[in-house]
């Protein structure tokens, strides 16, 4: 079973992010780094500096959601 669409692509920003950045501070870098479309089906990946966590940036057609990785 899969949840997400087959023409989803994830896109990892490189840059080191602040793990204590809300979503309107993370669409810009997902805008401006990545490249990619917010509004999209894509997932925006942020890492912090140690790269032992993660925040996934997704909008589902309600409004933004972050998901994050311990």
């Amino acid at each position: 079973m899969s949840f997400l669409p087959s023409s989803t692509r994830v896109f990892l920003c490189l840059a080191l992010t602040d793990m204590h950045k809300s979503i309107d501070k993370l669409v810009a870098p997902a805008k401006e780094v990545i490249g990619s479309d917010p509004l999209g089906e894509n997932l925006q990946v942020f890492r912090n500096r140690a790269e032992d966590r993660f925040k996934v940036l997704f909008w589902d057609r309600s409004g933004f959601a972050i998901t994050t990785s311990a």
